[in-house]
Order: structure tokens, then C-alpha cells, then sequence
């Protein structure tokens, strides 16, 4: 029996798994009593399970695993004490309650509990088919002694192969882990590295086994890394998370997020254990999103546009400094409230339903509102608005602002500008037409004069007639000066007349609440000048001076002589002996500091658009340059302004004054082929009439293709020709450069109610004799004709 205990021990020890165990302890045990049938069962009390692991029967299969019942088995079990059970009492027992009949029944069965420390853990089992006799006190005794050591060699198994599973288990974990575990020993020499180093750093578990730890480490967190391994010595247990670059094996150096835990002092590890990652792409995308904060935080912060949040609500939670810059407005006074009562009024429908919109997810388009900003006034803004999303929902609203209040500006003077170009180019067309008109009467006029003897009474009207003549060509000036297509023509001209004329339409329209104070000294002086120029720059100084007194004043206007001297003062460049000044001031709201420094710059106004004569400021300045002139303004806020203006005497020019006697000579006629182009019929036959007069052979056309056509067929004989530029089908220009072209040498003279500059400088160098100016002077026409006809090639 001893023997068989120590066989037992030694199977323990020498048996591979409990399956070798189990036929071992079936061996011995068959050794020392009948053990054809035989079986050990475990229990599991946890979950009241038996289980047959071992079993061998002649009359019955292996059975199932089960929850406990009531047969031998479980009785045992659950009395902790051996049975030795006859049919009888088998029967008594099951009489009793006490067992169920499970399996086939065996005349004589033997059971002993297989128990550890009190506690049953199996059951193994001996029973005999054909001899009741099989087992009795003395087997029962033999079976108890063995079974001690049965239930120890059991669960030492057991327990060998519980480490081993786990053992398995956690080498499966390790091995197939995505982070590395490493062991290394209190130097830092490593102990254990799992394969997944081959993945993270490159590098094979055996490459690094016994490996200083530290020679991977990037300089810069070597400190570091050591001061960690000196913590975790010093505490037992201790657990340390740290970051460090660790050298690949390609030489890059890689991000490592590592927790070190001090276990040298389990004596199932005895070693630091470290597990460690790659984080190399995490520190890369926050730095990437730490750089992207900042870049926005730049731009947030130094952009020029004006940019917000608003929540859900419509409050403001966020403004860059550029809010302040455009508005005024300090940022803290507007974050955590509505904006709305910063939008015009007029505006808020606008405003709520971009909100609404941006809210819905939609794309709104850029719309335009306009903000108060903190001097009170409003300024115009463009917004742009998105929603803003954190994971996947709506959260609020970002939104650019950007002032276009001076953009708005000009686009309001563009369309002003435009505006007015539609209207010069109207009063253009009825300049032409009244200059055609003009003309008939000037030279019907002018052909009476020519007459031999005329009634005085005659020579009193025509001289009537041509001063009124003059007149409407003053006005057509005016026109074509609206219509930006009057040249400069000097003359010498006194203003008195034409200050007087502004002043007498000053009176007639200006408000009842402003009196006017005329004095005028020296005006009849003659200067060279103008006069139509003037008048605009006059009238433009009263209309300023008139919208600076909206609740009515005095309109002072005077003019003096001013030594030469006095005028350098303020402008060194006057180098005339004497000036002219014309001073108009008003007793009105004044002009400040800034906008008297930018007062004669183009487009610069304070007037609101779309009222004024259009001339500007700026007009006015270079009227007074062109006429080698200064003007100066002098203002106080509340007070009044005056603008000053010098005129230089006597200026020379290379410009002809037009007079009266400029023309005053003796006329002369010919005998030459004339053609005469002119789409106005009655002025046209006048023309005929009296050049034939002068004993010119006349052919004429009515428009630039008949004149081509006439000159094509008569140009041998056709000596001269004048020719309207307004004519139609064909301009006077085009017509004339296709007669240069059939003639080089053809001698043109061509007359307009205008004369642009750059038309008449190109009409000069494609080799036109003459311009004359409409409505016609019949004696400068005559005399044009005829010079022209004797110049030389």
C-alpha cells in the first residue's frame, strides 16, 4: 500500500498532463484490488457541475457533464465521506430519498471522497459487476489512505496546467500585443523585449536582449529617462508614464509613449516591466493641430476683416482685435450679447434670415448690413457666414466682416460719374444740333453785313442779332463743357459780367435765409481768360458755399487787385507783378483740419451723392492751374470759409484772343473748285450762295460718303475742301482721311460746334489746313478759305 502511495507521488511529478495522471492512478489502483471499473469524478462547486474526466465501465459510456443530481456520486460529494454500497443498500438509500438510480446498477460500488483541506474536490470510484463480494472494510481503508494523495497529485496537475494555460495565454497576449513589453534589470540592461519591437523601432527581440536600454534614447531626454529609472527604484510597486525618442533602426527617431512599473522584488518577475507605443504620428497630428490653432490664431488675431462667433442664440462669443479697428468698438463690450443692436434697423430682416439660414447648414451668399459703430454713425460691411460644426452638429456661426464703406463710396461716384456722362452725352447731341442752328443765323447774319450799303437800322439789328448769337454760344459752351468736350480758349475777357450773372441765378435760386454782399473792385480789368470756364468755377464756389449754410447766411463775393508780392507769400511760384483775386466766402459749418488737406483731391467729398453740379473741387483746381492761377482756402469750424482765387494780367499764350477786329481785313475771293460737306441744308445752301459770291466754284455733299464719292470723281478739280465732323453715315474725320488717301495733297479745312484736342492735334498731323469753330464768323471763314488756298505745300 505504501508502494502504491509513492507510485502515486511519482506519477504526480512525472505524468504530462491529468488525462496521464488519471491512467496512472487506474494502474496502481488495479494493482491492489479489482479496479476493472473505474472512474474519478470532479467537482465544481462554484457552479455545481460534476464532470467524469476518467472513466472506465463495462456496462455504461463515459457520461456527460452535469449538474449535481442525487445519485452516488453527488452523495458522497455532498457527505464528504466514503460509501459502501450493497444492492440492499442501495435500495435503503434510495428508499430513503437519498439517491436516485443514474447509470447501471453494480452489485457492490465503492466511493471515497478525493478532498484538499477539508474541502471534497472529487470522487474516485471502484464497483464490481459479478461479484458482491468484490470490496469490503479492508478496500474501502486501502482506497481512503490513497486517496489523499490521489486528490494532492490532482490538483498539483491541475494547477501545472492552470500556469501553463495561463503562462500561454498571457506569451499569446505579450507576443501578439501591438505595444512592446519589455523586462530590463535595475542597470537598464534588457531582459525581454516581445516581437513587437520588430514593428515599432525595427529591431528583433534577440537583437536587443541584453542590450543597454539607453543607448536607443535621443540625447535630449536621456536626463529624463534616467531620472525616471532612479524613481522607480527607489519605490517598490512604483508605476511611471514618460515620453521619449527612441532611435529606429533606420536611424529616424521615433515618438515613445512608455509606463514603467517597479517590479523587482516579485520573485515570479524580478525586473522593471515596461510597456511601451508608438505615438510618433499622435505627436504629429496635435503639433500639426497645435500649428493650425496658432496659424489660426494669427490670422484671427491680425486679419484685417473683422471676424466673429455667435452661438446657437445669436450671442456674440468670439472677435478679433479688427472689430475694434473697423467699429470702434472695444471687444469685451460686445461678446456675451446680441449684435442686433448694431444693425441698422432697416437691416435686420437681412441679417436674421442669413442667421437662419447659416443655422440650416446652408451656404448663404455674402450679403451687405449695415453697423454702427461707436461715434454713432454706420458703416457698411460685408458678411460672409458658415456654420460651425463639432462632431457632425451645428454648434454656432463663424463670420467675416469686411468694411467696403469707402468701396460703397466709389461705386456710388462711378454711378454718379456714369450718370453724368449720360447727361453730357445728351447735352453734346443738343449742343451739336443748337450749334447747327446757331450757325444758319450767324452766317445769314453775317452775309447781310457783307452787303454794300445797308440801312443804319440794319446794321443795329444784325449787330443784335450776333450778340444774341454770342450768347447762345456761350450756352452751347456750357453744354459741351458738361458734356466734357470744350477746350480751353482764351480771350480777353473781364468778370465782372460773369460774376454778376452768377450772382443775379445765385439770387433767383438760392434759399431766402442767405443774403448776399457783393463788391467788386477792379473787375473790368481784362485778363487773359476762359469766360466760360470761369463761370463754372464761380457758380461751383456759390453752390459749395450755399450747401454750407443750410440754416442760411451771407454769401460775400469780391474782387481786387493784388500785387504779386502779397500772392508769393502763400504761393512762392506767382511770378506775375500783379493778380486778380475773387474771394467767396460764406458764413457756414466751416471745414476742419483734415478735409481742407485733401478738399482739391479728385472724388474726395463731404457732400452726400448725387447733389452738385459734378464739377468738383478737383475741376476747379486744375481750371486755375490752366489758366496759370492760384486758389487758397482759409476756414474755421462754425465760422464760415473762403476760397480765394489769382488770376494772373496780361499772361502770354501761345493761344490767339479772338476779337472782333482779328477779322477786320479786306476779303478775297477765287476762281477754285470748292467742296463744300455740311448735313445742314439751310446752312449749307448759305455757304454755296456766298462763296459763289466770292467767285468760287462750289460742288457739296450732305455726308461723309457722298463727299468721298463727290471728291473721287472730281478730284483734279476739287482745290479745297471744308467739311463738318458730325455728318452722317460717315464721321468728317473718316471721310476726310479717305480723300487724303485718293489725294494726299488735298488742302482740308474742317469745322465743328467743339474742338477736341487730340482729334484736332491728329487732324493736324494727317494734314488738315484748318479748323473752324462753330457757329460760323462768315469773315473768318472767308479768310480761312483763302489762306488756306494760298499756302504752299
Amino acid at each position: 500500500l505504501q508502494s502504491a502511495v509513492y507510485r502515486i507521488a511519482q506519477a504526480a511529478e512525472g505524468a504530462k498532463d491529468v488525462e496521464e495522471l488519471f491512467k496512472a492512478v487506474h494502474s496502481i489502483i488495479d494493482e491492489v484490488m479489482p479496479a476493472k471499473n473505474f472512474y474519478i469524478a470532479l467537482y465544481d462547486d462554484e457552479n455545481d457541475i460534476v464532470s467524469f474526466p476518467y472513466f472506465v465501465d463495462e456496462e455504461d459510456p463515459p457520461p456527460e457533464a452535469r449538474r449535481s443530481r442525487r445519485g452516488l456520486t453527488e452523495y458522497v460529494i455532498r457527505t464528504g465521506r466514503s460509501l459502501l454500497s450493497s444492492l440492499d443498500a442501495h435500495q435503503d438509500l434510495h428508499r430513503r430519498g437519498e439517491i436516485e438510480s443514474i447509470g447501471a446498477m453494480s452489485p457492490i460500488w465503492l466511493g471515497v471522497p478525493l478532498s484538499i483541506g477539508g474541502k471534497t474536490i472529487g470522487v474516485m470510484t471502484v464497483q464490481h459487476y459479478s461479484d458482491p463480494h468484490a470490496y469490503g472494510e479492508r478496500e474501502q481503508q486501502m482506497l481512503e489512505f490513497v486517496s489523499t494523495q490521489v486528490a494532492k497529485a490532482i490538483e498539483k496537475k491541475r494547477t501545472e496546467e492552470l500556469l501553463r494555460s495561463n503562462e500561454k495565454r498571457y506569451r499569446t497576449l505579450i507576443e501578439n500585443s501591438s505595444d512592446v513589453v519589455a523586462l530590463i534589470d535595475k542597470t537598464g540592461r534588457v531582459i525581454y523585449e516581445s516581437p513587437a519591437i520588430k514593428r515599432v523601432l525595427g529591431f528583433t527581440s534577440e537583437e536587443r536582449m541584453g542590450k543597454n536600454s539607453f543607448e536607443l534614447i535621443h540625447p535630449d531626454d536621456m536626463i529624463r529617462a534616467q531620472e525616471a529609472l532612479r524613481t522607480l527604484l527607489q519605490h517598490h510597486g512604483a508605476i511611471l508614464p514618460i515620453e521619449i525618442r527612441v532611435r529606429h533602426s533606420n536611424g529616424s527617431w521615433r515618438w515613445l509613449e512608455a509606463v514603467a512599473s517597479n517590479l523587482l522584488s516579485d520573485p515570479n518577475i524580478q525586473a522593471i516591466v515596461v510597456n511601451y507605443r508608438d505615438i510618433t504620428e499622435r505627436k504629429q497630428s496635435v503639433e500639426a493641430l497645435q500649428d493650425s490653432e496658432e496659424r489660426f490664431r494669427s490670422l484671427f488675431e491680425s486679419a484685417t476683416d473683422a471676424i466673429f462667433t455667435l452661438s446657437l442664440e445669436g450671442i456674440v462669443t468670439s472677435l478679433n482685435p479688427a472689430f475694434e479697428k473697423i467699429t470702434g468698438w472695444r471687444c469685451e463690450e460686445w461678446i456675451g450679447r446680441s449684435m442686433s443692436s448694431l444693425i441698422h434697423e432697416e437691416d435686420i430682416a437681412i441679417a436674421n434670415r442669413a442667421f437662419s439660414e447659416t443655422l440650416k447648414g446652408n451656404i448663404h451668399p455674402a450679403y451687405e448690413l449695415r453697423i454702427r459703430n461707436k461715434a454713432g454713425n454706420y458703416i457698411v460691411g460685408e458678411f460672409t457666414t458658415t456654420p460651425q460644426i463639432d462632431k457632425g452638429n451645428i454648434v454656432g456661426v463663424l463670420g467675416i466682416a469686411r468694411d467696403i464703406t469707402e468701396r460703397k463710396k466709389l461705386e456710388d461716384q462711378i454711378r454718379y460719374i456714369q450718370k453724368m456722362e449720360s447727361i453730357g452725352i445728351l447735352a453734346g447731341g443738343v449742343a451739336h444740333d443748337f450749334n447747327n442752328i446757331l450757325a444758319i443765323i450767324n452766317a445769314y447774319a453775317g452775309s447781310l453785313k457783307l452787303m454794300a450799303e445797308l440801312p443804319p437800322q440794319f446794321s443795329h439789328n444784325i449787330k443784335i442779332i450776333e450778340q444774341t448769337v454770342k450768347r447762345g454760344a456761350r450756352i452751347v459752351q456750357q453744354l459741351l463743357m458738361l458734356a466734357k468736350k470744350s477746350e480751353t480758349v482764351f480771350s480777353e475777357t473781364t468778370i465782372c459780367p460773369i460774376i454778376e450773372e452768377v450772382s443775379k441765378l445765385a439770387h433767383e435760386t438760392f434759399p431766402k435765409t442767405i443774403t448776399f454782399d457783393i463788391d467788386l473792385k477792379d473787375c473790368n480789368v481784362q485778363i487773359p481768360a476762359d469766360g466760360n470756364q470761369l463761370y463754372q468755377v464761380f457758380l461751383n464756389l456759390c453752390l459749395n458755399a450755399r450747401d454750407a449754410m443750410p440754416s442760411g447766411g451771407t454769401l460775400l463775393i469780391k474782387s481786387f487787385l493784388v500785387n504779386g508780392s502779397l500772392v508769393r507769400k502763400e504761393f512762392p511760384e506767382a511770378s506775375k507783378e500783379e493778380y486778380l483775386a475773387v474771394s467767396i466766402s460764406d458764413t457756414g459749418i466751416g471745414i476742419d483740419e483734415e478735409t481742407k488737406d485733401h478738399i482739391f483731391e479728385p472724388f474726395f467729398t463731404t457732400k452726400e451723392f448725387g447733389k452738385g453740379t459734378g464739377l468738383g473741387l478737383s475741376v476747379v483746381y486744375g481750371i486755375i492751374q490752366a489758366h496759370k492761377g492760384f486758389i487758397g482756402v482759409d476756414s474755421e469750424l462754425n465760422k464760415g470759409t473762403t476760397f480765394i482765387i489769382y488770376l494772373p494780367l496780361h499772361e502770354q499764350t501761345e493761344e490767339k484772343y479772338l476779337t472782333e477786329e482779328t477779322f477786320q481785313v479786306e476779303l478775297r475771293g477765287g476762281e477754285e473748285t470748292i467742296l463744300l460737306v455740311e448735313d445742314e441744308e439751310n446752312l449749307l445752301d448759305l455757304l454755296v450762295e456766298i462763296l459763289q459770291s466770292y467767285g468760287y466754284r462750289i460742288l457739296k455733299a450732305r455726308d461723309g460718303e457722298e463727299a468721298v464719292s463727290v471728291f473721287r470723281e472730281n478730284q483734279t478739280q476739287i482745290k479745297l475742301v471744308m467739311s463738318d465732323l458730325g455728318l452722317p453715315k460717315l464721321g468728317g474725320y473718316e471721310a476726310f482721311l479717305q480723300m487724303k488717301k485718293l489725294n494726299p495733297n488735298v488742302k482740308v479745312i474742317l469745322a465743328s460746334g467743339y474742338k477736341d484736342t487730340k482729334v484736332y492735334d491728329d487732324m493736324i498731323k494727317a494734314g488738315a489746313e484748318e479748323f473752324v469753330q462753330k457757329p460760323y464768323n462768315i469773315s473768318e471763314v472767308i479768310k480761312k478759305i483763302r489762306d488756306a488756298l494760298d499756302s504752299v505745300q
